[in-house]
C-alpha cells in the first residue's frame, strides 16, 4: 500500500497499511523490477527516485527531510465548493460511492477497476477511454461556492444549508479549489497473467477534500473503499417534516407572518376591508358596476364609446344607416342608379376600356367581340347592362383565267362570291383551286406567292388570283415529217404542236433526263446525235408555258450497228519497178480485215505495211473489212515504170 500523506487539517489517505521500510520511501511497482536506482518517470524534475527493496519490490526513495508528495499551503483567495447529494436510504452505499467518484471527476469508463485496493485503478489498454474520462469528464454542479476566507476560520469551516429538502436522506462533500496531486494505479499485462502489473501515475486535479470531523456515519467509507476520503463525507442525514405554523387570527392566510389576505369577493382592491375599487376600465364613471357612460358616449358591449357623428346609428363602428339611406364608406347617403357610357352600343377594333359607364362602376369587359359589361349603381342603386360590337372590313377578290378561291373562315367562294366582310383581327386564309387544263400562277394585291394566302383583317383587303391554261396534249414520232429511221449514231424525232406552249425540251431515259433546255423548236423536230450503236432509248417531249408543263407520249427506239468504213492510202503512188511503197489504213466499226490483189492474207483493222510493186504499168492492192454492221472493200493502184535493164532491179531507193 501507499504510505499516508497529510494535507492541512485532516487526512486524505489511501487507508492502507504503513510499510516498515526506510523513512521517506514507499512501494511503487508490485511486479516490475527496478535496476538499482532510477529517476522518477512521472516527475522527471522531482528529487524522488526509485530503488529495488528486498521483500517490497520497487519503492520510491525520498531525500531526507523531503515532504511526502507535494507540500501545500492554503491561500485565503481560494474557493470552497460544497456538494449535496440525495440517497435512496441510509445504507445506500452504491449511490454514495458512484456520486463521490463523479465528484472527483473519475466517474466510470470501461477501464475502471472495481476490485478492492488502495488507489483508483485503470487498465493500461490503448483502446480504453477510462483514464481520459477521469481527466476530462465534467464534475457535478456544486450546491454553493464560497470563498475560503469567509467560510473557514483557522482549521474550522462552517456552512449552513438553508435549502435542504424535508423527509430526505442527504450527504455533503466539501473540497478546495486548486490543483492537487492524485495517484492512480495503471495496470498492464505482464508475466503469465493479464493485468497483474501496474504503475502508479500522478495527476494534479481539483480534488482536495476537507475533513469533516463530525461525520455521523463512518461506516459509509470503510478502510477498503477505493480512493477513500477518510471522513471527508458528512452524512447521510435524514431530514424530517416541518411542523405547520399556527393559524392567523387577523384573517390573513399566510401564517406565521400573517400579512397576506384572500382577494375581495366584491371586486374591491383593499382586503380585508374591501371598500375601495379600481377605476372603471371601460370608460364608465360608476365603479364597481361601471355601466354609466359620460355625456356623448354610449355603452356598447360593456365599454363606453363615442356616439356617431356621420349619421350612422351603430357606434363605435358607425357604418350602419337608417333606410332608405345607405353606407357610402364614410357616411350615410342616398343610392344612385347606374348609367352606361358612350361605349355602350358603339363598335371597336379591340375591347373598349374607356367611357364604359357615365354613372356607376364598370365590371370587367367580357367576350372577344362583341363585348359586354355592367355598370353597378352607387350605394345600392340599380345596375345597367352594356354591349359593344366589333368593327368589320371587306375582303374583295378578283381573278384571271379559270379557277375558284375559297376562304377559311367561310364567306368567300369565288366562283360566284368574291367578297365578304370579316371581324377586325380575324385571320382569313384563301385557297386557290384550278380546274383540269389550268394552273394557279400566283397572287397580286394584298396576297403574294403561288400557294394559299393568309391575311389578318385590319382594314379593307383586295387581292387578285391568276389562273392560266396549261400546254395542250401533243404526239411524238420517230423521223422527220412522220417518216425516217434511227441510225447507228443519231435518232430523228418530230412532234405535233402543243396549244399554249411557248417552249419544249427533249427528255430521254428512264427516269427521264433532260438532254436539251427549253427552247421554241419552231420546226417541231430534233435529232439526237449523242446515241450509241445497238442501244435502246426512250424519248418524250415536254411542252412548257408559265402555267405549267405537258408531256407527249413516250416512244422506244433501238439504234442499229454502224456499217464498217475504211480509209486506205498508199505512198508514193508512182514508182519504178520494185521501188518500196507504204500502204496505211484506218477502219471504223470493223472486227476483221483481209488483203487481196497484189497482196494477201489477214490484216489488222488498223495498220500499215511496205510493198514493192512489180507489175507495170499498174499494180493494185485491195483491203476488205467486215463488222456487225456489214462489210466494205477499198483498193489503191500504184503506177509502175519498167526499168530498161533486164534482170536488174533497184536495191536502194533513188
Amino acid at each position: 500500500g501507499y504510505a499516508d500523506f497529510n494535507y492541512y487539517n485532516g487526512t486524505y489517505d489511501s487507508e492502507g497499511t504503513a510499510l516498515s521500510v526506510s523513512a521517506g520511501s514507499s512501494p511503487h511497482y508490485s511486479n516490475s523490477a527496478c535496476t538499482n536506482v532510477m529517476p522518477n518517470p512521472y516527475f522527471p524534475a522531482s528529487p524522488i527516485t526509485y530503488a529495488q527493496v528486498p521483500g517490497f519490490g520497487c519503492v520510491a526513495i525520498y531525500p531526507q527531510g523531503y515532504p511526502q508528495f507535494f507540500p501545500y499551503t492554503y491561500d485565503s483567495n481560494q474557493q470552497v465548493k460544497i456538494y449535496r447529494f440525495a440517497l435512496s436510504a441510509d445504507s445506500d452505499q452504491a449511490t454514495l460511492n458512484t456520486w463521490f467518484l463523479s465528484t472527483i471527476r473519475a466517474n466510470g469508463g470501461t477501464g475502471w477497476e472495481t476490485s478492492s485496493g488502495d488507489i483508483p485503478t485503470f487498465l493500461s489498454d490503448p483502446s480504453d477511454p477510462g483514464l481520459d474520462y477521469y481527466l476530462n469528464s465534467p464534475e457535478p454542479t456544486p450546491l454553493a461556492t464560497v470563498p475560503f476566507s469567509s467560510l473557514c476560520s483557522g482549521n474550522i469551516c462552517r456552512f449552513t444549508d438553508g435549502t435542504a429538502p424535508e423527509n430526505a436522506y442527504i450527504a455533503y462533500v466539501a473540497k478546495v479549489s486548486g490543483n492537487y496531486p492524485f495517484a492512480f494505479n495503471k495496470y498492464y499485462p505482464c508475466g503469465s497473467e493479464d493485468y497483474n502489473c501496474y504503475d502508479t501515475v500522478f495527476f494534479t486535479k481539483e480534488n482536495k477534500f476537507l475533513n469533516i470531523d463530525n461525520a455521523p456515519s463512518s461506516a459509509f467509507f470503510p478502510s477498503t473503499v477505493r480512493s477513500s476520503i477518510g471522513n471527508a463525507v458528512a452524512g447521510p442525514y435524514q431530514t424530517g417534516a416541518c411542523p405547520p405554523p399556527a393559524a392567523c387570527t387577523n384573517g390573513a392566510i399566510n401564517p406565521p407572518t400573517c400579512n397576506s389576505y384572500n382577494p375581495c369577493s366584491n371586486g374591491a382592491i383593499n382586503p380585508p376591508t374591501c371598500n375601495s375599487y379600481n377605476p372603471c376600465s371601460n370608460g364608465a364613471n360608476n365603479p364597481p358596476t361601471c355601466d354609466t357612460c359620460p355625456s356623448g358616449q354610449t355603452l356598447v358591449s360593456g365599454s363606453c364609446v363615442n356616439n356617431c357623428t356621420n349619421g350612422a346609428i351603430n357606434p363605435p363602428t358607425c357604418n350602419s344607416c337608417t333606410a332608405p339611406l345607405v353606407w357610402s364608406g364614410s357616411s350615410c347617403v342616398s343610392s344612385v342608379n347606374a348609367v352606361g357610357g358612350s361605349a355602350c352600343g358603339a363598335s371597336f377594333n379591340t375591347a373598349p376600356t374607356a367611357n364604359l359607364c357615365s354613372v356607376g362602376t364598370a365590371s370587367a369587359v367580357s367576350g372577344s367581340g362583341p363585348w359586354t359589361w355592367t355598370c353597378a349603381g352607387l350605394y345600392g342603386g340599380s345596375t345597367a347592362s352594356c354591349s359593344a360590337g366589333i368593327n368589320t372590313y371587306s375582303f374583295n377578290l378578283s381573278k384571271t383565267g379559270s379557277g375558284t378561291i375559297t376562304s377559311s373562315p367561310a364567306g368567300i367562294n369565288c366562283g360566284s362570291t368574291c367578297s365578304n366582310v370579316f371581324n377586325y383581327g380575324a385571320s382569313v386564309t384563301l385557297t386557290p383551286s384550278a380546274p383540269s387544263g389550268y394552273a394557279f400562277t400566283g397572287w397580286t394585291g394584298d396576297c403574294s406567292g403561288t400557294g394559299t394566302c393568309t391575311v389578318t383583317i385590319n382594314g379593307t383587303r383586295n387581292a387578285t388570283a391568276n389562273f392560266a391554261a396549261l400546254p395542250g396534249s401533243f404526239d411524238l414520232s420517230l423521223g422527220f415529217g412522220g417518216s425516217g429511221a434511227a441510225a447507228c449514231n443519231s435518232v430523228p424525232l418530230s412532234w405535233t404542236a402543243s396549244s399554249n406552249a411557248t417552249a419544249y425540251r427533249i427528255l430521254r431515259g428512264s427516269p427521264r433526263v433532260d438532254i436539251s433546255p427549253y427552247q421554241p423548236y419552231p420546226a417541231l423536230n430534233h435529232s439526237d446525235t449523242t446515241v450509241s450503236e445497238n442501244t435502246g432509248y426512250v424519248y418524250q417531249i415536254e411542252a412548257y408555258n408559265s402555267a405549267g408543263t405537258q408531256r407527249s407520249n413516250a416512244i422506244n427506239i433501238s439504234t442499229p450497228y454502224c456499217p464498217p468504213t475504211i480509209d486506205f492510202s498508199a505512198f508514193p503512188l508512182s514508182i519504178y519497178q520494185a521501188q518500196a511503197v507504204t500502204l496505211a489504213w484506218i477502219t471504223t466499226h470493223a472486227s476483221s480485215c483481209s488483203a487481196s490483189g497484189a497482196w494477201s492474207g489477214s490484216k489488222p483493222v488498223n495498220g500499215s505495211g511496205i510493198v514493192h510493186p512489180l507489175t507495170a504499168p499498174i499494180t493494185s492492192y485491195t483491203l476488205s473489212c467486215s463488222g456487225p454492221g456489214g462489210a466494205v472493200s477499198q483498193s489503191v493502184s500504184i503506177n509502175v515504170t519498167l526499168l530498161d535493164l533486164p534482170e536488174w532491179r533497184e536495191i536502194a531507193p533513188r
